[in-house]
């Protein structure tokens, strides 16, 4: 006999379906905390408006978005050479999200570059996520200076010098190493 303790005949909650409400609130959460500066896009007849931006828009140091809510990408884009209205609008149409980099140079000269996140929500609100990748660009040319330098040193050194991969496949070949075991470096990295 079983009683109401038994798991298996206890009746289950009913699972709570979120309502718009709750889906809204969420969304406000989510966009207020993103670390990149976010931008909401609404379509208004052949342009499109700025109707919201986030935290971290008000506080990027390429510009201050607390005032531009209401201005147009046609506004916005104005005199720095971008195409902001043609890639809200593709953005729509073919509801994909839109990705690129690009380069923007402040009033007082200073180069940053941009990674450019565009992502449709419905037929005519677009999100916009902007995030400086300046530093990591930087980080990358070093690294691949450095990169460089080291392959310089080791392709004129007198000492054969190979690398191996946990698998014994040759990954790298110096000249030299290639020319001791009477082969060019192509034909010994893979095998």
């Amino acid at each position: 006999m079983a009683t109401s303790l038994d798991p298996s005949r206890q009746k289950r909650p009913a699972v709570d379906t979120p309502t718009p409400l709750d889906d809204v609130n969420l969304f406000r959460t989510h966009f207020e905390h993103l670390l990149c500066a976010a931008y909401l896009f609404r379509r208004s007849a052949d342009d499109f408006v700025l109707v919201a931006c986030n935290r971290a828009a008000t506080d990027f140091p390429l510009g201050d978005a607390a005032g531009r809510p209401g201005m147009s990408a046609r506004q916005l884009a104005a005199g720095n050479d971008s195409d902001l209205l043609d890639e809200l609008a593709d953005c729509v149409a073919r509801g994909v999200v839109k990705k690129r980099q690009i380069e923007r140079r402040s009033a007082d000269g200073a180069r940053s570059h941009l990674a450019l996140q565009m992502v449709p929500l419905s037929s005519d609100i677009v999100a916009l996520h902007v995030d400086d990748v300046s530093q990591q660009r930087r980080i990358d040319a070093s690294l691949r200076a450095s990169e460089r330098k080291y392959r310089t040193m080791i392709d004129a050194a007198h000492e054969g010098i190979c690398s191996v991969d946990s698998a014994g496949v040759i990954t790298y070949v110096n000249q030299r190493a290639a020319a001791m075991l009477g082969y060019e470096p192509i034909e010994m990295v893979g095998r």
